[in-house]
């Protein structure tokens, strides 16, 4: 409901100036000044104009006229890269994203921004790979040259994770003009990643790369209804908190017909669930279970083995090794070059695969199929449990970083049109994102709406994962946990034995870089 009520504020009325002038020839360079704001007459058109109690309260952003000053966001460019930060060009793919209408979005929300703080809104793009790439380079050389060619950068959460503990990013709760805690914010994402009251790369509603790189179970509502299974009592579980490890699995047993008569359960078979190895990540991570913790004094602590999480993982062994109601896109690498799209993600569309676990994404990868699909949370380990957790994929996903090189001024303004950008989106980018691209659309029906804000209302991601803590003894824990797929059960407690030294000394590497030496 939050972002209904943002919306609805920002569509109902025009912004007030608040002003900002004193006596006396005080610096007000960091105060608000009388600058009127256009609240969107495209998004009010269609949007829902109700009064709220809230109206009268202004949003928590600066109001100030920067005098046509560049802000210049640094990402990641491809041959074929699709921007969130400016308009692109339309493609004809459809696991795009971008539609005509998130275009004009992207394009109505950096108007709003413009006029509001009198910038322009400009993007540079360096030709990279996600992960340890030429853009981790090009930020490390940016920063050893003290140079300032940029205002805010949008790396992988990897990526991220490395630059941060590398000390190039400024915490960004010491810049005055950006509030984390506003709430197009991503909170649970922004709780996950501070340590010390440092909070060194951030995501939310101004973001889309990051939305796409959420975890959803689909489920394909002809095969569940076909075998006894209703869509309503599926989104009950979840709105009951009942749907569990068990529960998921239960389902995924009720299918498993061997279409082409070889003895083999794989994408050409109809099958219970269709997966990849990320999918240990996920429920991992779905079952409240964390490789590294705050501990109560603040600081970082290994959590990875314990009791409960030993627990966890016996239910991973049982699911994800059962080939006859389980299969693996990873195992069809030597089938196809996308094996989730070309392989489990095609058995889906046509009709053979009961639950598909991947990332947001696919939601227009299967807007075109036949049969009607819903989408669902990552399950929980059991009912005791007291939320659902999605992890935000750190390769696929991106978040947004100011460099350490900007002094005060600079970073007063990066913080400053990052925070006016976020607030824009929610009634922009945002809504036309999720609530008619991801809903409307393409889940097609009013119930994954509520599950889709509940994911996206959940995520976070794991400093274990993304420092992959334990790999200075040659792999890491995130690769302990998708051995899950291949080991046999009884194997966690020998596997965490021999890597459990390696990964502490690597927690302590993590900690010495946001609490000092």
């Amino acid at each position: 409901m939050k972002k209904v009520l943002i919306f609805i504020f920002v569509l109902a009325i025009f912004l007030t100036a608040l002003a900002s002038c004193t006596e006396g020839g005080e610096d007000n360079s960091n105060q608000t000044s009388s600058t009127a704001v256009n609240s969107g007459d495209e998004t009010a058109e269609e949007s829902n104009t109700e009064s709220s109690s809230e109206e009268s309260t202004p949003p928590d952003i600066v109001y100030e006229d920067f005098g046509g000053r560049e802000f210049i966001v640094l990402s990641i460019g491809t041959s074929d890269t699709i921007s969130e930060i400016l308009p692109s060009e339309l493609t004809d793919d459809s696991r795009s994203w971008l539609t005509e209408a998130v275009n004009e979005a992207i394009e109505q929300r950096n108007r709003l921004t413009e006029e509001h703080l009198k910038v322009v809104i400009k993007e540079k793009m360096v030709e990279s790979g996600r992960v340890g790439d030429k853009m981790l380079t090009y930020i490390r050389q940016e920063i050893a040259g003290s140079s300032h060619t940029f205002d805010v950068c949008t790396p992988s959460i990897y990526d991220c994770g490395t630059l941060a503990a590398e000390d190039i990013f400024i915490n960004l709760k010491e810049i005055p003009s950006l509030n984390t805690e506003n709430e197009w914010w991503d909170q649970s994402f922004n709780q996950s990643m501070t340590v010390n009251n440092c909070l060194y790369f951030t995501l939310g509603d101004i973001g889309i790369i990051n939305k796409n790189a959420t975890p959803v179970v689909y489920f394909n509502k002809k095969l569940a209804a076909d075998l006894g299974i209703k869509a309503s009592d599926l989104y009950e579980l979840v709105k009951d908190y009942k749907w569990t490890f068990d529960k998921a699995y239960e389902y995924a047993k009720m299918l498993s017909i061997d279409m082409d008569d070889n003895g083999i359960i794989n994408y050409n078979d109809k099958v219970g669930w269709a997966g990849q190895a990320d999918d240990t990540w996920n429920f991992f991570f779905g079952s409240g279970e964390r490789i590294v913790s705050p501990s109560s004094e603040g600081t970082l602590r290994l959590t990875f083995y314990n009791p409960r999480s030993t627990n966890v993982a016996e239910k991973m062994y049982d699911m994800f090794r059962d080939r006859t109601h389980y299969i693996s896109a990873n195992d069809f690498f030597g089938d196809a070059n996308e094996p989730t799209y070309e392989c489990t993600g095609k058995a889906f569309i046509e009709g053979r695969v009961l639950f598909f676990s991947d990332n947001m994404a696919f939601m227009h990868y299967f807007s075109a199929m036949d049969d009607d699909f819903g989408v669902l949370p990552t399950p929980k380990y059991d009912e005791d449990q007291d939320s659902y957790y999605s992890l935000i994929n750190p390769w696929t996903g991106n978040a947004f970083a100011v460099p350490i090189t900007l002094d005060e001024d600079n970073a007063y303004f990066a913080g400053a049109v990052l925070d006016v950008m976020g607030y824009y989106s929610v009634s922009t980018v945002a809504f036309e994102y999720e609530q008619r691209t991801l809903t409307y659309q393409k889940a097609r029906d009013e119930e994954s709406i509520d599950m889709l804000q509940l994911i996206l209302n959940t995520r976070g991601c794991d400093f274990g994962i993304i420092y992959n803590i334990g790999s200075s003894s040659g792999s890491g824990i995130p690769w302990m946990l998708q051995q899950i797929m291949r080991d046999p059960a009884g194997t966690f407690a020998s596997r965490y034995d021999a890597i459990e030294e390696a990964a502490q000394m690597d927690l302590e590497d993590v900690i010495a870089a946001y609490y000092g030496d």
